[in-house]
């Protein structure tokens, strides 16, 4: 069973392309859970040899059923993208999660469609939290766009994108809002500004980061960061030429 579906204790994963003929990227994902199954779930899977797709989730609750919940819904997303442009790709599952789908289970969802070519990335954000980019040349900042309809929840939904040029050497993090919620022992919320801080001011690789968020976060609020579930996924842009 792929890492990105049930976090029993601490998962960590890396997936690199090595495709010769595209340019690279790499992909590194950690989550923390509070109790043996998660609510996360993040994942990333090639459409084709052009494009990269990133996935990164969650639901209201835990447990087995939501777990299997998200995996059916990542298996009618991938399976819709490979025939259809992202935005009918999502109102595809919307229809399926109406009218098939499991009854009061919300899915927050934050969908990336990465061109490995030209760098242009494509992303809905249907309820999440806003993803950090950061840029090779040191800037970062929250990725603020417009938002998208939770997947499931209205027949009326509507998906927008937010479409970004990605450079050699830039990379998105995506999080879950548990990060944002952890308290210290004044009842102070660990926040975006701190998160930002963090990530900003690293010049490591994306694992090295996670690392010291996870540090931060236990600095900020000791033992009790761990009551929520925490998950953090890196895509990195390497954009390698394509050999002749």
């Amino acid at each position: 069973m792929h890492l990105a579906y049930f976090y029993i204790n601490l998962k960590v994963f890396s997936y690199k392309n090595n495709h010769k003929f595209v340019k690279d990227y790499k992909f590194t994902a950690e989550i923390i859970t509070a109790t043996e199954v998660g609510s996360n779930i993040c994942d990333v899977f090639r459409i084709d040899k052009d494009y990269l797709a990133i996935l990164f989730a969650n639901v209201t609750e835990k447990g087995i059923a939501q777990g299997l919940y998200m995996m059916k819904v990542r298996n009618i997303l991938k399976k819709a993208l490979l025939k259809n442009r992202p935005e009918k790709a999502l109102r595809i599952v919307n229809e399926e999660l109406l009218n098939n789908g499991e009854k009061n289970i919300p899915l927050r969802t934050y969908l990336g469609i990465l061109n490995l070519r030209s760098g242009v990335f494509q992303t809905f954000n249907a309820g999440l939290v806003d993803p950090v980019l950061k840029h090779v040349r040191g800037s970062a900042g929250f990725m603020n766009g417009p938002f998208s309809s939770t997947l499931g929840a209205s027949s009326e939904a509507s998906f927008v994108p937010l479409p970004l040029q990605l450079d050699k050497g830039d990379s998105v993090y995506f999080y879950s809002s548990g990060i944002l919620e952890v308290k210290n022992a004044q009842g102070e919320r660990y926040g975006r500004n701190r998160l930002l801080d963090i990530i900003y001011s690293s010049q490591n690789n994306a694992q090295d980061v996670i690392k010291a968020i996870r540090q931060s976060l236990k600095e900020f609020a000791g033992e009790s960061a761990l009551d929520a579930d925490i998950a953090i996924a890196v895509l990195e842009y390497t954009h390698q030429e394509n050999e002749q």
